[in-house]
């Protein structure tokens, strides 16, 4: 399978600007103690950091792709040099990415430390340094062209209000009756269908083998399953799915994240010489 992926996804892309897998679910699991050697898939660095964040021996952070390697790689060395506030704007804190030529010069600064391979392939990519850390994965990218469609169905008010409740049955009541309109729904099956999905937010190969006809049908049944039995309010993930960049504020603010905390920033510092970065398959490694 892993060879498989090598030979048909282009791995000189940033697939994944950010991890979307939950970190609390990792944390619970596998319970890691000051004994412990961690293996995590490097992606783009969040679950590494989550599980850094719970002192183990040491962690190696393995990925297939050299892309995403580079990307963990500028956000390791970000944290090793930058004070939090800096940090923040090379991630993307910035709502509308007026920040951009901060992020460049930032870039600058840390250039010289960068292992080379790094180094190459953020001069070749300036756009997506400029964008931000965050922000700059193929599926990032993809999910900004949906929130565009989407404030044509919905005012930022109205996704602002779906993250505001305290309990999850007065967030789903709001989701059918508010937010679930024929647009919104008919939207949503439309952006996260196979077709459109393949063409913009992923690789085709990573549907090689789905099997789910429809997967835009069962994406918005799934979205309204979770909307019933988890609440949103502080979800870093939900918030950024349905709200992007323009709820980065937010984001930060619910601290659910230790790279995003800034009472937790210099501890994950401390910990850093834990990680080793390792461009392979899992399997080979």
């Amino acid at each position: 399978m892993a060879n498989e992926f090598i030979a048909r996804a282009d791995l000189q892309l940033i697939r994944y600007a950010q991890v979307w897998e939950d970190h609390q679910v990792l944390e619970d699991a596998l319970r890691i103690d000051a004994e412990d050697d961690v293996l995590s898939i490097g992606s783009a660095g969040e679950n590494v950091l989550a599980l850094l964040a719970k002192r183990p021996r040491s962690i190696a952070a393995v990925d297939v792709s050299a892309a995403q390697i580079a990307l963990l790689e500028l956000k390791l060395l970000a944290i090793s040099a930058l004070d939090h506030d800096d940090f923040l704007v090379l991630l993307g804190k910035d709502a509308h990415n007026e920040d951009a030529a901060q992020r460049g010069a930032i870039y600058d600064r840390l250039r010289p430390r960068l292992p080379a391979a790094a180094q190459i392939f953020w001069d070749a990519h300036a756009a997506e340094l400029h964008e931000g850390l965050w922000h700059c994965g193929r599926l990032e990218r993809y999910l900004r062209t949906f929130h565009e469609a989407l404030r044509q169905i919905h005012s930022d008010a109205v996704m602002a209000q779906l993250f505001d409740f305290f309990e999850v049955a007065e967030q789903k009541k709001y989701f059918d009756e508010r937010v679930a309109t024929e647009d919104f729904c008919a939207a949503y099956r439309s952006w996260f269908g196979r077709e459109k999905v393949q063409s913009g937010g992923r690789d085709p190969s990573q549907y090689r083998y789905v099997t789910v006809e429809d997967p835009g049908e069962t994406g918005l049944r799934l979205l309204r399953e979770h909307c019933g039995c988890v609440l949103w309010r502080g979800n870093p993930y939900m918030t950024y799915w349905l709200r992007g960049r323009a709820a980065m504020d937010e984001i930060i603010a619910a601290q659910r994240l230790p790279h995003l905390r800034r009472q937790s920033y210099a501890a994950l510092r401390e910990l850093l010489p834990r990680v080793q970065l390792v461009t392979d398959d899992v399997a080979s490694f």
